[in-house]
């Protein structure tokens, strides 16, 4: 016998509630119906070794991700990072967005079968906040109370705050997801604010048991700041590295600097400590022939400190400061080599990047690096504080072309066998990675 279903008696929540399960029912069973899907961390990839996981069965996790980036309006490119698309990833999402201005004329989108998205709108960040509470009660408080078992903050400020509030309101576990680097001096400058927002965002932060962040620099900077026992991890990042593998250049930068006919590149950010000081010593040698020159890709506050210096070697012309490039996978496609001086996680993304594209590699030896290449065969290391063997490796690159063919192909072939990264496993990883908030709560409430 059907339910019969009045609208003068019934609590209109309910017909909502009812609504959302039956939507997800078909979902659930296919989720059942999943086959065993290989699991393989990045670590485990280096090494060549093969290992599995089955993906254990669990109750439907339904999550409410709050966030300020606009751009996940676009309902064709609904994704965190690039590449994670959170409909094949959780079971129910619901999202939040945050924006300064008019209210949107479709406030509530469904935008998949198991995705709905609201959109909040005011003038200013404390009628933003005021709104945003409104939402989340009108949209996701049902007759048998709040839908979401997880909050998700995707920036600390209007988000975090937000995610706080609906935390303790209905009593759910939350994590923090930090994007940006604040502790940046640059990344601060957009506010009109920078040291308040700065304060703003270390008082949000230590306020969160979980935490992810972007990269693991970050996360470095933020277990610093946090209290003792809050879980501060790295969001996976998947390694689209096939693409650049067979990617099709768009141009060659020797016909952007056709005044050189070697060109070392470098990339990374530009701040106090960061070693492109040495690449631009090491490199002084070779560029005794005006034919050579070194292409800085990357902005930061040591940028004016560089540039002096290029001066006092008496090579500015020979040494080419780009602040951002579009194409930056042609860059290391047509460059003749990549000098890697750095030893952070940023630096080591790099150097995958310029495996990837078949560009022989000068990299500063670290334990992750020798690791993955072999010495002389698929990259050429040297000791990280001595500057006349990082000049002694660029002479050998721009003085052997054999050399060069030799370390191009293997630097990829070691990405083809041992960095291949499942789609399918970087879903489950990331999946994990935030539902872990779940059961960092239940162990807070232990400890209580």
């Amino acid at each position: 016998m059907k339910r019969s279903f009045d609208v003068a008696t019934s609590d209109d929540s309910e017909r909502q509630r009812q609504t959302l399960d039956y939507v997800l029912a078909e979902a659930n069973q296919a989720k059942q119906k999943r086959e065993q899907v290989p699991k393989v961390s990045i670590t485990e990839a280096r090494h060549g070794e093969s290992h599995f996981e089955i993906a254990s069965s669990r109750e439907t996790t339904r999550l409410l991700f709050i966030s300020q980036d606009t751009s996940l309006l676009n309902q064709s490119t609904q994704s965190l990072d690039g590449y994670l698309n959170m409909r094949d990833v959780f079971d129910e999402v619901h999202i939040v967005i945050l924006q300064r201005g008019r209210a949107a004329r479709n406030p509530v989108l469904r935008v998949a079968d198991n995705v709905w998205m609201y959109v909040v709108a005011a003038p200013s960040g404390l009628s933003l906040l005021q709104e945003a509470k409104k939402a989340i009660v009108q949209q996701l408080e049902f007759a048998e109370g709040f839908r979401a078992d997880l909050i998700v903050a995707r920036d600390p400020l209007e988000s975090g705050l937000v995610a706080l509030w609906a935390s303790k309101k209905y009593n759910r576990p939350s994590q923090l997801h930090i994007i940006d680097d604040y502790t940046n001096s640059q990344f601060l400058k957009k506010f009109y604010y920078p040291r308040l927002t700065r304060h703003l965002y270390r008082y949000v932060i230590k306020r969160f048991t979980s935490i992810r962040t972007s990269t693991d620099v970050l996360r470095e900077s933020v277990s610093k700041q946090v209290p003792e026992g809050t879980n501060v991890e790295t969001l996976p990042r998947f390694h689209n590295f096939a693409a650049l593998t067979h990617y099709d250049t768009g141009f060659n930068i020797k016909n952007k600097y056709t005044q050189f006919s070697f060109i070392i590149l470098y990339i990374g950010n530009l701040y106090h400590g960061c070693r492109a000081f040495q690449a631009m010593d090491a490199s002084r040698d070779v560029m005794r022939s005006p034919k050579v020159g070194l292409v800085i890709v990357g902005d930061g506050e040591a940028r004016g400190e560089l540039q002096k210096r290029a001066t006092l070697l008496g090579i500015p012309t020979q040494i080419v400061f780009e602040k951002s490039v579009e194409d930056i996978s042609s860059y290391l496609k047509t460059a003749d080599v990549l000098v890697v001086p750095d030893i952070d996680p940023l630096s080591d993304e790099v150097a995958l990047q310029g495996a990837a594209a078949g560009i022989p590699l000068v990299l500063a030896r670290t334990q992750q690096r020798t690791d993955l290449f072999t010495h002389e065969v698929s990259a050429l290391f040297y000791e990280n504080a001595d500057t006349m063997s990082l000049t002694v490796a660029i002479k050998r690159v721009l003085n052997d072309l054999s050399a060069r063919t030799e370390l191009s192909q293997n630097a990829r072939q070691v990405i083809d066998e041992k960095l291949h990264e499942d789609p399918l496993a970087y879903r489950l990883q990331y999946r994990e990675s935030v539902e872990a908030a779940l059961f960092t709560e239940d162990s807070e409430e232990t400890k209580a």
